[in-house]
């Protein structure tokens, strides 16, 4: 293996030697600590790896960790900036807070000017450095400077709730918004906060992680209509999941059922209920996408919304409609676009389905019809 493995490195011209390996038996787990002419090119130590785990890891091995070491005067300048991006994307999680930020190159220093609000940045640059030192940037100085030219996280975020006014999440009428009553589950409490819009809820996490650190507790109250749910059976308990929208955004509410009882009630949800949700934002791993851990659901009775209707004089005709015999882009059945048409006093309505006009016979049934 000694032998094939040096071949292995032949193939890649930066390395000088091997300065040490240490192989783990309990683990199964291989160290290598190689010596860099220069640094890697990102996209050479990304194929480096991949032949490396490709070709020795196995049933016998599980894991090959390598460790560089490159000389101080060999460090390349302008890949420095581009290795700072790679280290943050690799790390993820609060570290991409970072990429919000100019970063600077000099000295053998990094230097990431912040907002008054992102001091706290300066936690994670020990993590950082220790990451770089992997890749053999053993003499690195990180810095984080406040500049007064970048205007505060908690004062954008401020702005941007001044920019979205939307209280009331449900199109109702003045007179329905009246009828409407809110009421509760049997097993949970009253939820009195108003809703938010639920396009004020941070997206991404590093938009959490901005909203935590001058907001606090990310929770929120929404009020939206159901148009997916689900309750899937697990071990110990089950997972209520639902889809909720308010015509401004959507985002997926969750919540874990013990209680018998509680089951029963959230089980009488489906689609169309409107429903006022308290909990807690989060960034969920599975979804990769944030979703809302309900505390409370209250139901709010179903909503009659406004209806879309077409005014014009002159009505317009549809030329380009896709049904759903267009794979991954028609939504609808052909015979829904059809009575739509006919409703809004449309005289035609044309579809242009992906390399034929296979919904022709329901076409043909529902214009008969």
């Amino acid at each position: 293996m000694a032998i094939k493995f040096k071949d292995f490195l032949l193939k890649f011209n930066n390395i000088d030697q091997i300065l040490d390996l240490y192989l783990d038996r309990k683990e199964r787990s291989l160290d290598i600590y190689l010596l860099l002419s220069a640094p890697f090119e990102l996209d050479k130590l990304k194929t480096f790896y991949e032949e490396l785990n490709k070709e020795y890891v196995n049933s016998m091995l599980l894991a090959v960790n390598v460790f560089f070491e490159i000389p101080k005067d060999k460090y390349q300048t302008h890949m420095m900036l581009d290795y700072f991006s790679f280290v943050i994307n690799n790390l993820r999680g609060r570290f991409l807070a970072f990429n919000s930020f100019k970063t600077e190159y000099q000295n053998y220093t990094f230097t990431t000017f912040v907002d008054k609000d992102s001091k706290h940045l300066e936690g994670y640059l020990p993590q950082l450095k220790d990451y770089f030192m992997t890749y053999g940037f053993k003499e690195l100085k990180f810095n984080v400077e406040i500049s007064d030219d970048i205007k505060e996280t908690s004062q954008l975020i401020l702005e941007q709730k001044a920019t979205n006014q939307v209280k009331n999440t449900v199109i109702l009428d003045d007179k329905e918004k009246k009828d409407v009553n809110i009421g509760r589950f049997k097993y949970s409490r009253n939820i009195k906060d108003d809703p938010v819009s639920i396009k004020e809820i941070p997206v991404t996490q590093l938009d959490l992680e901005r909203y935590e650190n001058t907001h606090g507790f990310p929770s929120f109250v929404i009020e939206g209509e159901i148009f997916e749910c689900e309750i899937k059976k697990l071990t110990n308990f089950h997972l209520a999941t639902f889809k909720v929208t308010d015509q401004t955004d959507s985002i997926v509410v969750k919540r874990f059922l013990r209680k018998q009882e509680e089951i029963d009630e959230i089980a009488k949800l489906k689609n169309g209920d409107v429903i006022k949700v308290s909990g807690k934002a989060q960034f969920d791993n599975f979804l990769k996408d944030m979703v809302l851990m309900a505390d409370v659901i209250n139901y709010v009775k179903k909503a009659s919304k406004k209806e879309t209707v077409d005014l014009a004089l002159e009505k317009r005709i549809e030329l380009h409609c896709h049904t759903k015999m267009s794979n991954m882009d028609g939504i609808c059945d052909a015979s829904d676009y059809i009575k739509q048409a006919v409703k809004w006093g449309h005289k035609a309505i044309a579809f242009t389905d992906h390399s034929g006009v296979y919904a022709f016979p329901e076409i043909n049934k529902t214009c008969k019809g």
